[in-house]
C-alpha cells in the first residue's frame, strides 16, 4: 500500500491570523490554517502517483485536517473524496502527527506582520523536523532525494546559529515536550528527538567555531562570491563541529575541500591547506568543550585529510588503506597481531610506522592490485595479486640494509595478518575515508597469501634467533680467541719479538671487543628498556659495544707494554720479564 509524504515546496500559510498567537483568540474563532501538497511514495503501484493539496485548521498549540465544509468565496477547502483519499493511506495518523508538531514549533515571535509567503517560509523548517522526527526522513524544500543526518544538523546549526537565545530555548523546550507526548511513544523517535536536541545544544559553540575559523575577511571581496564562500564554510563547520561531538572526528570529503576552497577566497591566501588548518586550530580553541573530544589531533591531520579528499576514486581507496593501517586503531591492530615477535624484537608496530615501513609494506601489497571504487551502493572492491605483491616485498628486503632486515620483515608480517587474517581467511579490508571507517571487498588467491604469512613469519624467526643466539655465540668466540691468542703472546718464549707483539696486541683488541659485544648484547637492552630507549637493532648495538671494548683492551696492551718505553730508533720493544746478569738476578 501507498503512504503520504508532506512535500515541502509548496506550503500555503495565507491567513493573517496567524500573526497571532492561538491563546489570543477565543474557541472556533481562530482561521490560521496552512495547505500542504501530500504526496503518494512506496508501494508496488506503476504510473503516475497521486498527489493533492489539502487545509489544516490550527486548534490550539497544533493543527488538524480541516472538516470545514462552507467558506468565504475563494477559499481552499478539503472536499469529501479528498479526505476518504487521506483516510485510505496507512500512514496518515503520521501526517496528522507531523502537521501537529509542526504548529507546536510554529512561532510567531521576530516578525511584526509577515507576508503570507514569510508565513509559510517561517512554516517549512518545523515541518522539516517533524517529518524526521515522525519517518525518520530528512527533505529539504526543492531536493527530493532524502538526506542523511548530518545534513539536517549542517542546516539546524545554520538556521538557530544566530537567532535570539530565547527562541532557540525555546524550541528546544518544546522538542523536549515531544519526548513525553503518547502519540509519540517510540524507542526510534525518541532517539531522533534526543539527536535534534544534541544538536540544538551546541549552537553557540557553532558560534563560536564558525568565527575562529573565518577570522575577519579582508576588503574588496565580490558580494556573490562571499556569499558562496560563507556557505561553504558554514556547511562545512556545521558538519565539523557535529562529528567531532558525536564521533571525536571531522570528516575530510568534498564539503571539506569546498570550504578550503572558500577559506582562501575570504582571506586571500594562495597556499594551500596550511592557513586553513592553521585556522581551524584557533577555532577549536574556541569550544574546548567540544574540542577535548577528539580521538586524533585534527590540526595535524587537517591535510592530510584534505589530500585525500581531491583523490580520485580508485587513488582513494588505496590511500583509505594506508591511512586505517597507520591509524591509532590500525596500528593497535597490527600489534597484537605480532605482539609475541614484536615484543622479542623491541619494535612496536607505532614505531615501525614513523620508519615509514608501515607505508612501505602497503605500497608492496596494493602492487598491482585491481581497484574497483564503490558505485551505487555496491562497496569499493579490491583484488590483491599475490604474486605481484611478493615480488614487491622481495624487492623491499632487498633493498633494506642486511643489518635492517627485520623492520620490514615484522612489518610485512603484521599487515598482512592484519589486512588478510592470520588463517588467510578475511574478505574485506579497513579503510578510512574522509575521516570515516569504512569496509572494502577483499579478492586474493587465500593459498598463495597463506603461504606467504608463513615464509615470512620463518624468515622473521630465524632473524631474531640469529640475534638472540648465534650473534652472542660469535661473540664469545671472538672472545675465546683473543684469550688464545694473548696467551700465545704472553707464554711461547721462543717467539719473536715482533710476533709477539702482534699477537698480544690483537689478542687483547679481540678479548675487548668480545666482551664489550657481549655486556652490550646482556646489560644494555634491559637497562635502556627501563629509560624506555629499547634497543631495536642489537647488531648495530653490540658492533657499537665490540668497538669500544676493542679498542679499550688494544689501550690496554699499550699502556702495559709500551708506556714509557723505547728501544734504538725510539722504537718500543718487548721488556724482558725477569732481567738477570753472569752474577745473577
Amino acid at each position: 500500500m501507498t503512504e503520504l509524504r508532506v512535500t515541502l515546496d509548496r506550503v500555503q500559510v495565507p491567513d493573517a491570523d496567524c500573526n497571532r498567537a492561538p491563546a489570543e483568540f477565543s474557541d472556533n474563532d481562530d482561521r490560521c490554517h496552512v495547505i500542504l501538497d501530500l504526496s503518494e511514495v512506496g508501494g508496488s503501484t506503476y504510473g503516475p502517483r497521486e498527489q493533492r493539496s489539502l487545509r489544516f485548521d490550527r486548534a490550539g498549540d497544533s493543527f488538524v485536517l480541516s472538516q470545514k465544509t462552507e467558506g468565504e468565496p475563494g477559499e481552499t477547502l478539503n472536499r469529501s473524496e479528498d479526505i476518504d483519499w487521506f483516510r485510505k493511506h496507512e500512514n496518515s495518523a503520521q501526517i496528522l502527527d507531523i502537521v501537529r508538531i509542526s504548529g507546536s514549533m510554529l512561532s510567531s515571535k521576530g516578525i511584526a506582520k509577515p507576508t503570507a509567503e514569510e508565513r509559510a517560509g517561517r512554516f517549512v523548517f518545523p515541518l522539516v523536523l517533524a517529518q524526521y522526527v515522525v519517518r525518520g526522513e530528512v527533505i529539504f524544500p526543492g531536493n527530493s532525494k532524502i538526506l542523511g543526518e548530518a545534513d539536517l544538523a549542517a542546516k539546524l546549526l545554520d538556521v538557530y546559529a544566530n537567532s535570539n537565545p530565547e527562541a532557540v530555548q525555546s524550541l528546544i523546550g518544546k522538542i523536549a515536550f515531544f519526548r513525553t507526548d503518547s502519540g509519540l511513544n517510540n524507542k526510534e523517535i525518541k532517539g531522533r528527538i534526543d539527536r535534534i536536541l544534541e544538536i540544538l545544544g551546541i549552537v553557540p559553540a557553532y558560534q563560536r567555531f564558525l568565527n575562529g575559523l573565518v577570522g575577519v575577511p579582508p576588503e574588496g571581496i565580490p558580494s556573490e562570491e562571499s556569499a558562496q564562500a560563507h556557505a561553504d564554510l558554514q556547511t562545512f563547520a556545521a558538519a565539523a563541529l557535529v562529528d567531532l561531538a558525536a564521533e571525536g572526528r571531522i570528516r575530510y570529503d568534498e564539503a571539506a575541500v569546498d570550504a578550503e576552497a572558500a577559506f582562501r577566497t575570504l582571506r586571500g591566501e594562495k597556499e594551500r591547506d596550511k592557513a586553513f588548518c592553521k585556522a581551524l586550530g584557533v577555532a577549536l580553541k574556541e569550544i574546548p568543550e567540544i574540542a577535548r573530544k577528539a580521538k586524533v589531533d585534527e590540526v595535524a591531520s587537517c591535510s592530510e585529510g584534505l589530500a585525500a579528499a581531491r583523490l580520485g576514486p580508485e587513488d582513494a581507496v588505496k590511500h583509505g588503506l594506508k591511512a586505517f593501517l597507520r591509524s591509532d586503531d590500525g596500528l593497535i591492530k597490527i600489534q597484537k597481531t605480532v605482539e609475541r615477535e614484536a615484543e622479542r624484537a623491541n619494535m612496536p608496530a607505532d614505531w615501525l610506522a614513523k620508519r615509514g615501513q608501515i607505508d612501505a609494506v602497503t605500497e608492496a601489497l596494493l602492487a598491482g592490485a585491481e581497484i574497483v571504487p564503490e558505485k551505487d551502493g555496491r562497496r569499493a572492491r579490491i583484488r590483491i595479486d599475490a604474486d605481484k605483491m611478493e615480488k614487491a616485498l622481495d624487492k623491499l628486503f632487498r633493498d633494506t640494509k642486511s643489518t635492517r632486515h627485520r623492520e620490514p620483515l615484522l612489518a610485512a608480517l603484521g599487515v598482512l595478518r592484519l589486512v588478510f587474517g592470520e588463517k588467510s581467511n578475511h574478505g574485506e579490508a579497513s579503510l578510512q575515508i574522509g575521516g570515516e571507517d569504512v569496509l572494502a571487498e577483499l579478492k586474493f588467491d587465500h593459498e598463495a597469501v597463506e603461504k606467504l604469512q608463513e615464509n615470512l613469519a620463518k624468515d622473521l624467526r630465524k632473524s631474531l634467533r640469529g640475534s638472540e643466539l648465534w650473534l652472542p655465540l660469535g661473540e664469545g668466540a671472538i672472545l675465546a680467541g683473543g684469550a688464545a691468542q694473548l696467551g700465545v703472546a704472553l707464554g711461547v718464549k721462543e717467539l719473536g719479538n715482533t710476533p709477539r707483539q702482534a699477537l698480544g696486541f690483537g689478542g687483547s683488541a679481540m678479548i675487548g671487543m668480545g666482551v664489550g659485544a657481549l655486556a652490550t648484547h646482556y646489560l644494555v637492552p634491559p637497562i635502556s628498556k627501563k629509560m624506555k630507549r629499547p634497543v631495536r637493532n642489537r647488531y648495530l648495538w653490540d658492533l657499537a659495544g665490540g668497538l669500544i671494548g676493542g679498542a679499550i683492551g688494544a689501550g690496554i696492551w699499550g699502556l702495559a707494554n709500551y708506556a714509557g718505553r723505547g728501544g734504538p730508533g725510539g722504537t718500543p720493544e718487548m721488556p724482558t720479564r725477569f732481567p738477570v746478569d753472569e752474577y745473577g738476578p
